[in-house]
């Protein structure tokens, strides 16, 4: 693996962002999984960001980009101004992603009239620019950039940061597409008859995903139960509206169960990527910094879990026999390096029917790229 660029290493890009401190948050809990904080006291969104990794380097490294997005969320710019009517009029109507496009279920009347503050991209399955309202892509604190009427809620689905644009913007692809994939397989949450359709069993777990099958047993032999959730689109998934679910993509849900009871009872954590072995890892990787995060009790955002919800949960997860086989899920196979697997999930995205993929790269210090990608017809799961 070739060594992070310096500003990770340096410390330079920690001091760029306002991070102050960086903490392990490992000790704080029994799994064994590597999970760190960064802190920014200066922060408008949030104040800590986590990562998580095998070993604490990259879970450093994690807490530290995903600071980045925030850093950058909060810095807004501003490239144009007017109505989507006005600015349609004037560049060509594929010029311009409507609010309404982005947000269906708030849409009104007057918002093709409505003066707005708006992001230039580019268009990633045509390649043109693409205006996109800055509110979408913003979070400015009090006293930054005025942006218009906020039509679109900001959200930190579909970021990625990293030091290669191309990495930068797979992972920001890969959150959305995820985000997407579990509003479609779990649209209730972890409903009986949602929980029972989705669960490799345990049996496949090494000869499909041998990694994350490994993380699973050392799991269970702290005192954890393990539970991994197939979320993946079938190959043939029906279309739903103008859109259907992309395919040939692993996405996870893993629930970890406490049987000592301890302090968070059950924690969960999704992930999509391009090997399912990759998916199912993260995902667990994930639902263990979840455990760290609420134990540590510092994210604002973050609330204390319903034990009695929780041992609910964990009780139908025990009872609910597996249908799915974990080599199932799909893959996209040798896809090389990150703007080769990109071009990939674009092409996913066109088989599924999305018809506009916006990339906006937003400011961020010198060494790192933060991207951001707008998908007209992906929906945003509520799960945490």
């Amino acid at each position: 693996m070739p060594k992070a660029p310096r500003p990770l290493r340096d410390g330079s890009l920690a001091a760029a962002l306002g991070v102050t401190r960086i903490a392990r948050l490992t000790g704080l809990d029994r799994t064994g999984v590597e999970v760190a904080s960064a802190v920014r006291p200066g922060a408008h969104v949030l104040q800590v960001t986590n990562g998580k990794g095998e070993t604490f380097e990259p879970a450093a490294r994690g807490a530290l980009l995903e600071a980045a997005e925030l850093w950058a969320a909060e810095r807004a710019q501003v490239d144009a101004w007017g109505c989507a009517s006005d600015l349609a009029a004037a560049h060509g109507e594929d010029a311009v992603v409507r609010p309404e496009a982005l947000a269906p279920e708030r849409a009104e009347p007057g918002w093709a009239g409505l003066r707005l503050a708006w992001r230039a991209g580019q268009e990633l399955l045509g390649g043109a620019p693409a205006l996109v309202p800055a509110c979408a892509v913003h979070c400015p604190p009090a006293g930054g950039p005025l942006l218009g009427a906020a039509v679109v809620p900001w959200t930190s689905n579909g970021m990625g940061a990293h030091e290669d644009r191309a990495a930068a913007l797979l992972h920001a692809l890969l959150e959305a597409i995820e985000r997407d994939l579990l509003a479609r397989a779990l649209p209730e949450g972890f409903t009986e008859e949602a929980v029972a359709a989705r669960p490799p069993p345990p049996r496949s777990r090494p000869r499909a995903a041998p990694r994350a099958a490994e993380l699973a047993a050392r799991l269970e032999a702290r005192g954890f139960g393990v539970h991994l959730l197939d979320a993946s689109a079938p190959a043939s998934a029906p279309a739903r509206g103008a859109a259907g679910a992309v395919p040939a993509l692993p996405c996870a849900a893993a629930l970890i169960a406490d049987h000592e009871h301890g302090a968070v009872p059950l924690s969960a954590g999704y992930a999509c990527r391009l090997d399912r072995d990759d998916a199912l890892l993260a995902a667990l990787l994930e639902a263990a910094q979840s455990r760290a995060t609420e134990i540590h009790g510092a994210r604002e955002d973050v609330a204390v879990g319903d034990r009695r919800a929780a041992t609910g949960l964990a009780a139908l997860l025990g009872g609910t026999r597996a249908r799915r086989e974990a080599g199932r899920m799909q893959g996209v196979r040798d896809a090389g390096d990150a703007a080769e697997a990109v071009r990939a999930v674009l092409a996913l995205l066109r088989r599924a029917r999305i018809a506009r993929v916006v990339a906006v790269e937003l400011d961020a210090p010198p060494g790192v790229h933060v991207v951001k990608v707008v998908v007209p017809g992906l929906a945003l799961s509520e799960l945490l």
